[in-house]
């Protein structure tokens, strides 16, 4: 993010950037104080957060980090149901690397990470030339697909039409191998092992963020970005 700032003894402005991470710990300081606090105590915020709870600029950063985490929601919003016209203003601004790159980053706060993960969904998943397979069964027994070979599990396979493409497109929209999202899949492996398959009812921030992932990752099986039997045995394997 960029900031202007008027030094002392100055009157003009200056701009610089600011961490979003740096700003938005604010959301969830149980969680990102001591990451953006490395010197103080790890158990900083339980000593300290009742008063820095009460100082003018923490909640001026909240107010500014929900605007931002908002925002981000709004995008989502606008870009549903393939709205081609949002898809293609927006695509340039928040482009697949930046959302992955928050997606990553475990010191943004899990609320904010998750509107970052359904943005993702919205604006470089659900979108042409992709197209969802409802695959079939919808229900799989575990013991069945971790003793069966994994080629007897069918499902869909990402395959690009490359005639619906028109001369305007982007580079991303004309990839056509099915381990474009390989990133995702592995970011939602990854989550998972983390998790242990536990959410915990308390922790409403992580516990988000983990059913934004899972929603993610069933969408990455439907647009056949999961296709063979040994990736899915892979990312379901954590749950």
């Amino acid at each position: 993010l960029e900031d202007e700032v008027t030094p002392r003894g100055s009157s003009k402005p200056t701009r610089h950037w600011v961490s979003l991470a740096n700003l938005a710990w604010v959301l969830q300081p149980e969680y990102c104080y001591s990451l953006q606090h490395p010197f103080d105590p790890l158990d900083g915020w339980k000593f300290k957060g009742a008063d820095i709870q009460k100082t003018g600029i923490f909640k001026a950063r909240s107010v500014l980090a929900r605007f931002f985490v908002k925002q981000i929601e709004l995008l989502t919003e606008m870009c549903l149901q393939v709205n081609v016209n949002a898809i293609k203003e927006l695509q340039h601004e928040y482009s697949f690397d930046l959302i992955c790159c928050a997606l990553w980053d475990y010191t943004l706060p899990p609320d904010m990470r998750r509107a970052f993960a359904e943005l993702l969904s919205a604006l470089w998943l659900d979108r042409h030339p992709h197209i969802s397979v409802q695959f079939v069964p919808r229900c799989f027994s575990w013991s069945e697909i971790s003793t069966s070979a994994p080629g007897r599990l069918w499902l869909p396979s990402f395959e690009l039409d490359s005639a619906t493409l028109d001369e305007n497109h982007i580079d991303f929209e004309a990839v056509s191998s099915s381990t474009k999202f390989f990133l995702l899949v592995e970011h939602a492996r990854n989550h998972l092992q983390i998790c242990r398959g536990q959410m915990v009812h308390a922790h409403v921030g992580p516990s988000n963020y983990t059913a934004a992932v899972v929603k993610l990752l069933k969408e990455l099986i439907q647009f056949g970005f999961v296709n063979t039997g040994d990736k899915f045995v892979g990312v379901l394997k954590p749950l």
